[in-house]
């Protein structure tokens, strides 16, 4: 079968399964923070934990993306989507089934951030070889569409079955879920692998890993530990441990810091001695890739921060059930929605640049309702508001 035939079979059929990856993998944290106030109750944990475990799965979706990318380059990236989807499917039944909030985290949570690790890059990896042109276009505005989809019907869908059944229902149902993209990965086609052999770097991704880990927890473990004074127990998560009177949330995030400062140093010797390594000097010397990394890193502070703060204050202060939150924040989705498959589809010519700095201002304006809508009972309108143009940004 010739290349041009291949690419037609699987021009619309194959587009399915990527983007319902994409809402398993952007919807996953959105139900966990809709089951705030019933893990709190049902696992015994405290919102420290639940923190925890949100962290754990951007952590490692965040600290493995591009050991997924490189083993997508090495195995091929429909095999590698295949294992994130397994993965993540495991995952969420062991999610569903803990019965603690040690298993939760460290065995499902864990599992799932893994897998998304893997299928992420594999939908970038695969739609630039599925797809050309306008085609092109139009698959990434339906993957962008598919993450404000997921964060329009996860909280939604979520919220049903948490107030209608339990949160290890809503859990089950997301492995069922991620069960279905791993059988609808028949329909993907595949793109050749790079002619030019690529070696696992081991050595780079244990340091990345070991130092994204140490910052992350350090910086995440201030609020508990305390940011110089140490908050000591009895306090539920105290600081573990004293270093110089002080609390070790900065000496850890400060490690975890100077560890990827000498990342850099090693993965130039390891891309000069084997011509490629976890992070290639292009990463930090092509000023495109630069920017498209800064983005990235912006966009995904921006969703953690807003979903965490947002939703944790609309049902703990607010007392909003968790349906009343999924309808809640499909303010932000519905935007969202419109905006990433109409520019593609009306405005296939528009600068990217244009775009990107647009949706930049629109985000950070809608900071100013969302603050304003806060009061000690709950929120008004401006809260609506300040979702809606978040979701266009």
């Amino acid at each position: 079968m010739s290349t041009n035939s291949a690419l037609s079979k699987y021009k619309f059929l194959g587009l399915f399964p990527l983007v319902m990856a994409q809402i398993g993998t952007s919807g996953d944290n959105s139900v966990l923070t809709v089951a705030t106030a019933s893990l709190l109750a049902s696992l015994n944990a405290t919102m420290s934990d639940i923190q925890l475990a949100n962290i754990i799965y951007s952590l490692c979706a965040g600290c493995l993306m591009i050991v997924g990318g490189m083993v997508g380059l090495i195995v091929g990236w429909k095999k590698t989507f295949r294992i994130g989807a397994a993965m993540c499917a495991v995952g969420e039944l062991v999610v569903a089934f803990s019965g603690n909030i040690f298993m939760f985290t460290w065995g499902g949570r864990l599992l799932v951030g893994i897998g998304a690790s893997f299928l992420i890059p594999s939908v970038l990896g695969l739609i630039p070889g599925l797809y050309q042109g306008n085609d092109r276009a139009f698959a990434f505005g339906a993957i962008g569409a598919a993450t404000g989809i997921a964060s329009c019907l996860g909280p939604i869908a979520a919220g049903f079955l948490i107030d209608t059944f339990d949160w290890r229902i809503a859990f089950s149902c997301m492995a069922v879920y991620f069960t279905i993209v791993f059988l609808g990965s028949l329909l993907v086609g595949d793109v050749p692998l790079p002619e030019q052999k690529v070696r696992f770097d081991l050595k780079g991704t244990v340091v990345a890993v070991a130092g994204l880990f140490l910052l992350i927890i350090g910086i995440s473990k201030i609020p508990v530990w305390g940011l110089i004074d140490p908050i000591a127990p009895p306090v539920i998560g105290g600081s573990p441990l004293v270093l110089f009177g002080m609390s070790p949330a900065l000496f850890i995030a400060l490690l975890g810091l100077i560890t990827l400062v000498l990342l850099v140093r090693i993965e130039r010797n390891v891309e000069k001695t084997y011509g490629s390594c976890l992070i290639p000097s292009s990463f930090l010397t092509t000023p495109q890739v630069r920017s498209g990394l800064y983005l990235t890193a912006m966009l995904f502070l921006c969703f953690g921060g807003s979903f965490f703060l947002v939703i944790t204050y609309l049902q703990l202060v607010a007392g909003f059930s968790a349906i009343m939150t999924g309808i809640a924040m499909s303010a932000m989705a519905i935007p969202m929605i419109v905006f990433s498959m109409g520019i593609p589809k009306f405005s296939p010519d528009a600068s990217p640049k244009k775009i990107c700095r647009t949706g930049i201002a629109m985000i950070a304006l809608s900071t100013i309702p969302m603050a304003l809508s806060l009061n000690p009972y709950g929120v008004n309108w401006l809260m609506y508001v300040g979702l809606f143009f978040f979701g266009a940004g």
